[in-house]
């Protein structure tokens, strides 16, 4: 109490808390020519959250092109990369609730300083109050963390006019994701001066590749009779991977995880999975007089994650539908404007 006469106390929301500021750019560029569309574009954004030590960056290009190689021929391209960092007073479960700084801002009595007379954090005076948390302020600045993400995004296609009602269009694109992620808890923190120093070097790679085929043949004959198929190959690949280490009791604390050989104890782990999915596709759409309609759909699916004797589904479906108030009993009476039946028959699955 008599500190807190002398001091007038602690605000300890007002320590750990400050205003945010965020800052936004955004420049482009594009034109155009006959047979040749394009725009970049780059933008980076800095946010300053509004606790002490928490931010987000992403810096981010983005380009589009589409250009008409032949009459008969047009190719397209997006590309994104993005780098994105963003840091924060951890709220891990094993850093524990009594070191989180939301937790302990509005528990710590404002009769508690935040310095002791040598400049070392305050340690809440035992016997009363929230005597069992850590200094929020130490909570806040004191853990260094560092986890930027590398983002590739990349879509592309290619559509041909092969011959009159026939085409076909071909797609591709993937998306890498390289994300790192170091910690490490000084002995000014709790986790540190529990584990005598308390770190993490995380490590991970997320890759999705996809190709599509579609072959679409689309005609009218006698103005009567309407005829679209439609011919898909498809495939997906899909692999993740990663590793991380932990490491406790730090010979220099100074270093942390930049020296994990200097720790104590290390615990690695590692995972690795991948999938991949083929699929085929053919569906026959037949229209008469736009009042009779008939669809065929027959697709077969093959995914790497079942085994030899299940690795294949095949699924078929079919459907025939009369637009009645194309009649005309039904079309001349003006009563109603849109009737139809329609039955089906599908088979699903996985």
């Amino acid at each position: 109490i008599a500190e807190w006469e002398r001091t007038g106390g602690t605000d300890w929301q007002d320590e750990v808390y400050e205003t945010g500021v965020m800052q936004n750019y955004q420049l482009a560029i594009s034109g155009a020519t006959d047979k040749l569309k394009y725009m970049v574009s780059g933008n980076y954004l800095d946010h300053h959250g509004i606790m002490l030590n928490s931010f987000y960056t992403r810096a981010s290009l983005r380009t589009n092109v589409a250009a008409d190689i032949a009459d008969w021929v047009d190719f397209g391209i997006n590309y994104n990369f993005t780098r994105e960092k963003y840091e924060s007073p951890s709220f891990k479960e094993e850093v524990g609730w009594p070191s989180q700084v939301v937790n302990t801002s509005v528990r710590w009595a404002p009769t508690e300083p935040v310095y002791d007379a040598d400049g070392n954090y305050w340690r809440h005076t035992p016997g009363y109050g929230a005597s069992d948390t850590w200094n929020p302020m130490a909570g806040a600045v004191e853990p260094v963390i560092d986890n930027p993400t590398f983002r590739n995004n990349v879509n592309l296609f290619l559509n041909f006019d092969i011959l009159k009602g026939l085409s076909l269009r071909i797609t591709g694109g993937g998306i890498i994701t390289n994300s790192y992620f170091r910690d490490y808890y000084n002995l000014k923190t709790m986790p540190g001066l529990q584990n005598n120093g308390f770190g993490h070097v995380n490590e991970s790679k997320n890759e999705r590749w996809q190709n599509s085929n579609i072959l679409t043949y689309d005609n009218t004959f006698n103005n009567k009779h309407h005829v679209t198929f439609t011919g898909v190959v498809e495939q997906l690949y899909e692999e993740s991977m990663g590793s991380s280490l932990e490491g406790k009791d730090f010979l220099v604390d100074q270093l942390g995880v930049d020296n994990l050989g200097g720790a104590g104890t290390v615990t690695p782990s590692s995972y690795h999975s991948d999938r991949a999915l083929l699929s085929y596709l053919g569906r026959v759409n037949y229209v008469f007089s736009e009042k009779y309609m008939a669809t065929f759909t027959y697709r077969a699916d093959a995914s790497s994650v079942f085994g030899d004797d299940n690795k294949w589904g095949y699924f078929p479906s079919g459907s025939v539908a009369w637009r009645i108030s194309e009649e005309p009993f039904l079309k001349e009476s003006g009563i109603v404007t849109q009737l139809k039946l329609r039955a089906s028959y599908a088979l699903t699955g996985n």
